[in-house]
């Protein structure tokens, strides 16, 4: 069975959801099941620092939903340049 395409919104980019994102897409085996298309920002998902002992969080940036590759992180760069952004506010 191919892994499941899937869209993901990182939600308000000051919230935990770039956390949220990072934490469960660097899950061992989640690529098998999923392959995860973000819709954000590289820098909103910047804003959010792994521990020192985490896995680098890998992806790739494309401009639709169609050029995802199976096991493999993707991420369609949706916000404006200019978005302000201020963690936990």
């Amino acid at each position: 069975m191919d892994p499941l395409r899937i869209g993901i919104s990182i939600g308000d980019v000051n919230g935990v959801g770039p956390e949220v994102v990072v934490k469960a897409l660097s899950r061992q085996g989640i690529l098998e099941l999923v392959t995860p298309v973000i819709y954000a920002s590289a820098a909103a998902l910047g804003q959010y620092t792994p521990e020192d002992d985490a896995p680098a969080f890998r992806y790739d940036i494309i401009n639709k939903a169609d050029e995802a590759e199976d096991g493999r992180i993707s991420l369609i760069e949706c916000l404006p340049e200019d978005t302000v952004f201020n963690p936990g506010e």
